[in-house]
């Protein structure tokens, strides 16, 4: 039965084609599946991304200042008006405070998308105009809207046929939900205010009144639409959801897609939830909590699939990412590069170099580990280590990332409180300050250190990133896409022959043409090449690119070998790919080889589901053993090590070898056939003297006919 199903799947194997993403390209590659067989159609799956940034999220408010992202690089703008505004809280209940930068963080300035215009601003109780006045309408009730959160809890989102009016979503306290509010800036005489019959309109009543809920972010869909996604989590139980509410032209629909997806510990805290630039992939940070002492044991950077077309998320091909827990930081954050090829992460790692390190992963390499590098940052300041504060407070600020244009920003502590020690005795006199720093693109490195601007853009008292959701748009007919690549490969040898296709333009819009001039949404194609078509929609226009082409075999199994008949059974590991299926139906990497013969392996590498044999012979090899006499341990890759050579065929039990010095003294000692030898030491590590040496060799074998035993001298020189 084994060999039928292992045929099945040889004789299948020869009509696969599977998918495979390539990186390199302007834009984020796509993936295009194929079937090579002939009159088949190839779909192409549309993502979009757009050449450039609208600018509804061009103004960051920090403490007293502004920050201006409508100039490259971004500037810093006194705003004492934002003073008023800005709020603490303690206790039971909020107040207010004119303190400059103590505000709460779950904020959302709106700014216009086309001229960056500040227009309003949301915090998670009350909605301000561009003048920082309250609107007349704009402060809710404390028992639908929390205002006390650090998590993102609110997010905005515009109408899809009116530039006028935006949603504004907000998750209550615990045991009550999600609501939304309309505000129209045409109001107050184009002040803006909130609609008295569309304010707190519930959405969802949430399951478990101890259930912790967060926004993930606002997501462009593929069809005039928008995406609010929600994540509910209750840490006792094995599993989460994450709601996606679709916002249409005709408004918000109130049945959400929902995804449960499973934990993997039960007790787990999440957070930092975040959708990377191309809407393919859901960050979060995971903090697992063992049931039995309740203490943090580790950190992760977890990541699921989304699609923005059904608004479904799902498991991601990308696995987890162990992160270090430093000594300043259980709040770990991270982010998207906009380029969507790599994922940093701080988790408050700074060192006593006077250097904050960030981590960069390499989100193509997630096969070897993510390429983990380390990215310094020096500081101009010393951060005390825990032994060193002498009840001096010195604990550094979080740090968060904000994606924008071609940007990675991130805010880093500029100074210290005047009087706390260093460790060299030497005092810290800084002020309170926060500067802004970005990470740009490098070369086909990639955000490193030599990227991170050195221009101090803001000053700001106490105060770090807001954490509230970027506002986002719907595509436009502005955002024809002409970089965007649909990759599909054949997982076959270049000779063989290539099939009929036909390619596939995503249905439901008008006058699709050609790079050929061929004009409908089908085009039949009998070769390799890149293939492109142009057509039109009712949100944007679109241009798809096909590229076909072969993907030659990838070999992953050692070399054909022979194998004496005393070493069967003996372990193969073979190379690294992301699916094996051996002759047996065993998916394990490793295989256990008893006999000689021919094995096979089935396994999915490089986008590509391929296949690969090792040939195994068999032999019977003689006991044959072989001493030195003499060997010269100096470094120079020649007779450093004194080991005998035995015969593959000896397969030893009981293996002892023991070297004495001309007084009788041991001085080494080896039960294991495999090591490498005496290297000419002592056991305190020093080179033993040139001379003569006495060594005993013992083991038994089933394969001689007496146990072996043989003493001789050999001779030590240098």
């Amino acid at each position: 039965m084994k060999e039928q199903t292992w045929t099945k799947n040889l004789q299948s194997m020869g009509r696969w084609l599977k998918k495979c993403t390539l990186t390199g390209y302007k834009l984020t590659i796509l993936v295009l599946q194929l079937l090579l067989l002939p009159g088949l159609s190839a779909r192409a799956q549309f993502h979009a991304q757009r050449k450039q940034e609208l600018k509804a999220n061009s103004n960051w408010f920090l403490g007293e200042h502004r920050i201006d992202a409508n100039q490259e690089p971004p500037v810093s703008i006194e705003a004492p008006e934002y003073y008023p505004v800005a709020q603490t809280y303690e206790g039971s209940g909020p107040f207010e405070t004119i303190s400059a930068g103590v505000r709460s963080t779950n904020v959302i300035p709106v700014s216009d998308p086309n001229t960056g215009q500040f227009l309003f601003m949301v915090f998670a109780d009350r909605v301000y105009n561009r003048n920082f006045e309250m609107m007349p309408n704009g402060e809710f009730d404390a028992s639908t809207f929390d205002p006390a959160t650090s998590d993102k809890h609110i997010a905005v989102a515009p109408f899809i046929s009116d530039t006028n009016r935006y949603y504004i979503f907000n998750l209550g306290p615990e045991g009550t939900g999600l609501v939304y509010s309309v505000m129209d800036k045409r109001l107050q005489g184009g002040l803006g205010d909130i609609e008295p019959d569309a304010k707190a309109i519930p959405l969802r009543q949430w399951q478990y009144s101890s259930s912790k809920q967060e926004v993930i972010g606002i997501v462009p869909g593929n069809n005039c639409d928008l995406w609010l996604l929600i994540a509910e989590n209750l840490i006792s139980e094995s599993s989460f959801n994450i709601y996606a509410y679709r916002i249409t032209e005709n408004g918000v629909t109130p049945n959400p897609i929902t995804t449960t997806i499973n934990k993997a510990l039960r007790p787990q805290m999440i957070w930092d939830y975040q959708v990377s630039p191309d809407r393919k992939t859901i960050a979060s940070i995971s903090l697992h909590t063992p049931e039995d002492t309740l203490t943090r044991k580790a950190s992760q950077a977890n990541f699921l699939s989304f699609n923005p077309e059904t608004g479904a998320a799902g498991q991601s091909h990308l696995p987890a990412i162990d992160i270090p827990l430093k000594e300043f930081g259980l709040n770990v954050h991270g982010s998207f590069t906009p380029d969507n090829g790599y994922y940093m992460i701080s988790n408050n790692d700074y060192r006593a170099d006077r250097k904050l390190y960030l981590r960069r992963y390499d989100l193509s390499a997630y096969a070897n580990h993510y390429n983990e590098e380390e990215v310094p940052f020096a500081l101009n300041y010393l951060i005390l280590r825990e032994q060193e504060k002498g009840g001096c407070l010195s604990v550094p600020p979080t740090i968060y990332f904000k994606p924008y244009h071609n940007n990675l920003y991130f805010n880093i502590p500029f100074g210290r409180k005047e009087g706390c020690p260093g460790a060299d005795g030497t005092k810290i006199v800084a002020k309170d300050l926060t500067a802004i720093r970005s990470l740009t693109p490098q070369g086909g490195r990639g955000w490193d250190v030599n990227s991170f601007s050195t221009d101090e853009i803001m000053l700001s008292a106490k105060n770090r990133f807001h954490i509230g959701c970027d506002i986002v748009y719907p595509y436009t007919p502005a955002d024809t896409l002409p970089d965007i690549y649909l990759d599909s490969v054949f997982c076959f040898d270049p000779t063989t022959p290539f099939p009929q296709l036909t390619l596939e333009a995503k249905a439901g819009y008008t006058n699709y043409v050609w790079n050929d001039g061929t004009t409908g949404p089908t085009k039949t194609v009998t070769q390799s090449g890149t293939y492109w078509v142009y057509y039109t929609g009712p949100c944007n226009t679109r241009v798809d690119s096909f590229r076909l082409r072969f993907r030659e075999r990838k070999r992953i199994m050692p070399p054909d070998t022979v194998i004496c008949d005393q070493r069967f059974p003996f372990d193969v590991r073979i190379g690294r790919a992301e699916f094996y299926l051996w002759d047996d139906n065993s998916t394990a990497q490793d295989r256990r080889i008893f006999k000689p013969g021919t094995y096979s392996v089935i396994f999915e590498a490089l986008g590509c589901k391929q296949y690969d044999t090792l040939r195994v012979g068999g032999m019977l090899c003689p006991c044959n053993v072989s001493v030195p006499n003499a060997f010269s341990p100096n470094n120079d890759g020649l007779n450093d090590y004194f080991k005998p050579v035995m015969g593959l065929g000896c397969v030893p039990a009981q293996y002892s070898l023991r070297i004495y010095n001309r007084w009788g003294q041991l001085v080494y000692k080896s039960n294991n056939e495999f090591d490498r030898g005496w290297d000419g030491r002592t056991d305190n590590g020093t080179p033993a003297d040139i001379g003569s040496y006495f060594y005993e060799l013992r083991f038994n074998t089933p394969y001689r006919t007496d146990n072996y035993y043989h003493k001789g001298e050999l001779i030590l020189v240098r």
